[in-house]
């Protein structure tokens, strides 16, 4: 069974590096639209600046929000900017 990933967003926190850079890269690639969430702005923009510029045709973009989502408040805020 083949799941598509274009023409939705993803949600991805801890997006600025490691695993969840990766996976918002692969999501990218498949098409799907991704928003990057995390405590430092500055590394959610440079991976969003990267993952965009490599991004080839057909690809999704990305967007980043910085949050702490241990705070239900800015877990909330974050949720309204990725739907």
């Amino acid at each position: 069974m083949l799941v598509s990933l274009a023409d939705r967003t993803y949600l991805i926190t801890g997006g600025g590096s490691g695993i969840g850079k990766g996976v918002a890269a692969a999501v990218v690639a498949a098409g799907g639209n991704v928003i990057l969430a995390g405590r430092n702005g500055d590394r959610l923009a440079a991976a969003a600046k990267e993952i965009n510029l490599s991004a080839g045709e057909g690809s999704g973009e990305v967007g980043y929000e910085p949050a702490n989502v241990t705070d239900e408040d800015e877990a909330a805020q974050l949720v309204d900017a990725a739907t």
